[in-house]
């Protein structure tokens, strides 16, 4: 390996992202924040050595979708830009001078000439950071390195430092006054120069942590503030690993043994709670507070307000939820059933948390569609991530009774689970299974899943039967036995040698089959009834008297001759 100083800096701060970074070779996705730092600190270094225009280009095109942040970003370089360009004698300077030996690669930001032969180095950082880079090994190594290889003799060291500003927009202010206060904080920023004085002790340290790698067999973990700051950390702390790896091309044996994703609903004091509450390793996200009678450990979705003095903060109950989801799929746990009770008072904190977020009272107010679509777009990943985790997931729900008028005039009730139809539909599709809970004259209680024109339920395999009793492990055992629902009936083809079987004759009163009705026995196609020809010759007949051209032709045998 080819030490320079950032891989070298990074196995001191953390032996383990030196470990992913270096030697496992692990990439990861680029942030497409518009202030992203490698964006940013290569486009500086770009409009410093080609032109500002030319950096704000490059910048642009790295992006799929410019919007407001990345504009503001753009008129941070064309406002600092021109402040670094005044500092450089360009007819004396080279930029980018790669250093490289069988052990150590380096690049020098720019290095300036001088009259005595001497060459001065200096390091561009866009940071305000600066007593860090002060106390950082980079240039004395440069300086090291520089005389070792060109054999050119090192004057001064120093960093150009470019300052930064996150101002952000207020809510009082509109986009001129922001960009306009934006500008303005833009034109009081000084770019600074920073000299440090050689020091052959951080050269000396450099590689004895050289020698450190080379000797290390074990990379541990060095939490910090700064995981903050690494592109590791979803990886690395929460566990979080997205990279695609294909699997192997073999089928999958089906799972009956994890509970499906169950979504319930029903009347209240229909035994939904109770149902889920006998599952095991059962932990209840509950909003209406009615697990007081079942024991199952539980969560309370509730907004909590806590008081440091005289100020009052606010925990949303909707934030509640997020992070109990982000805790369940780390995964570090004991609970196999997850039950979330209910799902629509769950949808109606999300809304109030987005009213907060967005300085609205209704989703109407944030302009067309955009606040339905906001409240929508946070509310279901959350669900879909949760369901997608791999637990057992029961939804509870009350269901809700409507009558909607058909174009006849006919009035059909229908029961649905109490959810607008278009979360509902996105619900459904991300359940295994559908059901209602129903009550009987004699207080039997079961589960349905039929779905008809009145009632909304189904699911994705075939039990049998419509309904099972409300019992966690009848309903399971019903569950081991069901087969998916294809959707595809299979046929036994008939071989070109094979004679077709002989026909059984029906027996007197029997129902002719489907397929036996829809063909003659000597399979000749059947003639149009006279009532189907009565109504096409009718139809025509109206066409034509509709049409005003062909009426005077009609009635001229019926015209006088004075007509």
């Amino acid at each position: 390996m080819r030490f320079s100083h950032s891989r070298v800096s990074t196995f001191v701060q953390c032996p383990y992202k030196f470990k992913l970074r270096y030697l496992d070779g692990i990439e990861t996705i680029q942030d497409p924040a518009a202030d992203n730092a490698l964006v940013i600190g290569k486009a500086m270094h770009m409009g410093i050595e080609e032109g500002i225009p030319a950096a704000v280009r490059w910048y642009a095109e790295q992006f799929s979708l410019l919007g407001d942040p990345h504009v503001h970003e753009m008129i941070k370089l064309e406002m600092l830009l021109p402040k670094v360009r005044a500092l450089i004698d360009y007819d004396m300077s080279t930029f980018e001078l790669e250093v490289k030996t069988k052990d150590f690669v380096g690049y020098i930001d720019l290095i300036v000439k001088n009259e005595d032969g001497t060459v001065d180095i200096f390091d561009f950082k866009y940071s305000n950071n600066v007593d860090r880079y002060l106390e950082s090994e980079q240039l004395h190594l440069y300086k090291y390195h520089l005389e070792k290889v060109h054999r050119l003799k090192v004057g001064r060291l120093g960093y150009i430092f470019i300052p930064k500003t996150s101002i952000r927009q207020k809510k009082t202010e509109d986009l001129y006054q922001f960009r306009r206060r934006l500008v303005e904080t833009l034109c009081e920023l000084r770019v600074t120069v920073a000299e440090v004085t050689y020091d052959p002790q951080k050269v000396e340290r450099f590689f004895q942590d050289i020698a450190c790698i080379h000797n290390a067999a074990e990379y541990p973990k060095n939490p910090t503030k700064l995981c903050d700051w690494c592109d590791y950390q979803e990886y690395c702390v929460k566990g979080i690993d997205y990279m695609l790896i294909l699997p192997k091309n073999e089928r999958v044996q089906v799972d009956r043994e994890t509970a499906p994703v169950l979504w319930l609903y029903g009347v209240p004091f229909s035994g939904k709670t109770t149902f889920a509450n006998q599952a095991p390793d059962v932990l209840h996200l509950n909003t209406d507070g009615n697990v007081k009678y079942v024991d199952g450990a539980r969560i309370i979705i509730r907004d909590e307000i806590k008081v440091n003095g005289r100020i009052k903060d606010t925990v949303f109950a909707w934030q509640m939820f997020k992070d109990a989801v982000e805790t369940l799929c780390i995964g570090q746990h004991e609970f196999k059933t997850i039950v979330i009770d209910l799902v629509e008072d769950l949808l109606e904190h999300c809304r109030i948390y987005m009213y907060d977020k967005l300085n609205i009272t209704h989703e109407a107010d944030a302009g067309y569609g955009k606040g339905y679509d906001m409240v929508r777009t946070e509310f279901l990943p959350q669900i879909r991530r949760l369901t997608n985790a791999g637990y057992g997931v029961i939804l509870i729900s009350h269901e809700i009774i409507s009558e909607i008028t058909k174009r006849n005039g006919d009035k059909l009730t229908t029961i649905k689970p109490n959810l607008q139809e278009k979360y509902a539909n996105k619900i459904a599709g991300m359940v295994d299974i559908v059901g209602r809970v129903i009550i009987e004259e004699d207080d039997r209680r079961f589960i349905k899943f039929k779905t008809d024109a009145v009632q909304f339920g189904g699911g994705r395999l075939k039990f049998g039967t419509d309904r099972v009793e409300l019992n966690y492990d009848k309903f399971m055992e019903l569950y081991r036995t069901a087969k998916p629902e294809t959707g595809v009936k299979s046929a036994r083809p008939v071989a070109a040698t094979e004679e077709p079987a002989a026909e059984i004759p029906a027996e007197p009163g029997a129902e002719m089959p489907p397929e036996a009705a829809e063909h003659t026995g000597d399979d000749k196609p059947k003639r149009r009834s006279r009532k189907a020809w009565g109504r096409s010759f009718c139809f025509f007949f109206y066409c034509i008297l509709r049409s005003k051209m062909y009426v005077p032709l009609l009635l001229r045998p019926f015209a006088s001759v004075d007509g």
